[in-house]
């Protein structure tokens, strides 16, 4: 298991600890935690796998064009 699969497994065990409450036991308010919660709250078609969180969370976002004004 690579490192960001235990962060993902990680996450996913705080947030099911904490049940309906909505914060993590660690307290964490992150991008990648908020990430995975709102995946673990989603379902049906639209639920993404762990290997697709990992991808969402290395993507590095770039404005694409000139952006001088």
């Amino acid at each position: 298991m690579n490192f960001m699969q235990a962060q993902v497994n990680e996450r996913k065990a705080e947030i099911h600890s904490t049940g309906e409450t909505g914060a993590t036991t660690s307290g964490r308010s992150d991008a990648f935690t908020l990430l995975v919660k709102a995946n673990e709250d989603e379902g049906g078609k639209f639920k993404l796998d762990d290997q697709e969180l990992v991808c969402l969370s290395r993507h590095q976002w770039r404005p694409r064009g000139n952006l001088d004004i």
